[in-house]
């Protein structure tokens, strides 16, 4: 999968809008964060509800990571290449649905 695609299907939701800035690319729902495009195109940071992050965090043999800039944010971090279409189709639907709440820093 390549950041396009996931792009693509974020954009088919009502109310994603895609932000371009200096460095990062953000994929937002009415102002709030989904997914950032980050480490020159190469890491999606994903923003999610904490139950799924730490399914997905916590599996074993996972693609999904934390860096410490994000360690008290529900985000999870993939390389963009290892991302297949059933995990971006679970990933937005989550954020999308999240989008519009605070959600706690841990």
């Amino acid at each position: 999968m390549t950041y396009d695609d996931f792009a693509a299907i974020a954009l088919l939701l009502p109310d994603v809008e895609e932000k371009v800035g200096r460095h990062e690319i953000d994929l937002h729902r009415k102002g709030r964060h989904i997914a950032r495009l980050r480490d020159k195109g190469t890491t999606l940071a994903i923003r999610i509800p904490w139950e799924l992050h730490d399914e997905l965090v916590g599996a074993e043999g996972t693609e999904f990571f934390k860096t410490d800039h994000y360690k008290r944010y529900p985000y999870v971090l993939i390389k963009v290449e290892e991302l297949d279409l059933k995990d971006a189709d679970r990933l937005i639907t989550s954020s999308y649905e999240v989008a519009p709440k605070a959600l706690p820093l841990r």
